[in-house]
């Protein structure tokens, strides 16, 4: 009996990060101690991204209401 496939549904995932560490959509022109300050941040967003969902990143430090406008307009 074949095994039946799991379709997963497409979810929007919200990435809190530092403001310091928010990667750009392009890393090419990075020097490597730019990347690797943000490598982290960036492997999370690509791997949201590589399993199909859609990554949004939020640069967050002390307030919280930034999170809460970034939930509603996401």
């Amino acid at each position: 009996m074949a095994a039946k496939k799991k379709i997963l549904r497409k979810h929007r995932v919200l990435v809190l990060m530092h403001t310091d560490l928010i990667p750009p959509d392009d890393i090419k022109g990075l020097s490597e101690h730019q990347f690797l300050e943000l490598m982290s941040e960036y492997d999370v967003l690509l791997g949201v991204r590589m399993v199909g969902h859609e990554g949004g990143r939020l640069g967050v430090v002390e307030e919280l209401a930034p999170v809460r406008r970034a939930f509603y307009e996401f």
